[in-house]
């Protein structure tokens, strides 16, 4: 499944539950803005090569953890995968797991194939 899809899914799975419904948030460029943030993140993430740069980053990235909202400083801690969770109202920890997920089956999906991880 398209991780865009995936994670319209989780979006509409979580507003469902979310008290507090932002309807026309998504049409905002800044919201567009950390949704494609987010999906280049989890992108590298799935299917990059866990030695690389760009791949220890978006890990880095994900794994970091949350900064209590008073103590956020985006210019020195830059814009983490808290904060973007945060403004998109998702779940931090049910994305962060079901990427997890993602990254390991498609580990094992190239390990059987033969394919070189």
């Amino acid at each position: 499944m398209p991780l865009s899809i995936y994670l319209a899914r989780a979006v509409q799975s979580h507003s469902e539950l979310h008290t507090e419904r932002h309807d026309g948030c998504s049409d905002m460029p800044e919201y567009r803005l950390l949704e494609a943030l987010l999906q280049e993140a989890a992108d590298t993430y799935i299917y990059g090569d866990e030695g690389k740069r760009a791949w220890v980053e978006a890990n880095r990235w994900f794994q970091r953890e949350a900064v209590p909202n008073y103590k956020v400083n985006l210019y020195y801690d830059g814009i983490t995968f808290a904060f973007v969770c945060d403004q998109l109202h998702l779940d931090e920890s049910y994305i962060r797991k079901n990427i997890a997920a993602m990254h390991e089956t498609r580990k094992t999906v190239d390990t059987s194939s033969g394919s070189a991880v």
